[in-house]
């Protein structure tokens, strides 16, 4: 009788509402999105696909916001974005009271998968950064005629 008490208090705890769980699947939603958005853009950039980069960039980002949804979504809604969670409030679809909490576990969310990708790609990265400097260096040189003619 103990353990069937003691399943029945877990299940009525996984579909009581609180904050914290909501704050919780926010949090992992927005860090699931920017961690497969961002990874997306990241390989893009740096693994140089060409014109693939646009078809891989539309399906990973598409793919990330469908996933961090079904994350977040059967706990808080599924905003995922401190700007959706804003305007679902000025509209009154939620509740002014959830978006001081929902907004700061996006932005905590979406910083730290940002520390994530940083981290991950921090090599490559680092060497686009070079290119990036010597290119733009190279660049002021040119005169105004010069400067013109490089983009063709």
């Amino acid at each position: 009788m103990k353990t069937l008490d003691r399943i029945l208090f877990k299940l009525l705890l996984f579909f009581v509402r609180s904050p914290a769980k909501e704050a919780c699947a926010e949090f992992f939603g927005t860090l699931f999105l920017v961690v497969c958005g961002d990874g997306v853009m990241a390989t893009v950039t740096l693994g140089r696909l060409g014109p693939h980069g646009v078809v891989v960039s539309a399906i990973g980002w598409g793919l990330a916001v469908a996933i961090a949804v079904a994350i977040a979504g059967s706990v808080s809604g599924g905003h995922v974005n401190p700007a959706v969670t804003f305007a679902l409030a000025s509209v009154k679809k939620c509740p002014w009271k959830y978006v001081a909490h929902y907004m700061a576990a996006q932005y905590l969310g979406g910083f730290m998968a940002a520390a994530l990708v940083y981290i991950v790609y921090y090599g490559k990265y680092k060497f686009l950064l070079i290119f990036v400097k010597l290119h733009f260096y190279s660049m002021k040189r040119l005169t105004a005629r010069q400067s013109r003619i490089v983009p063709l």
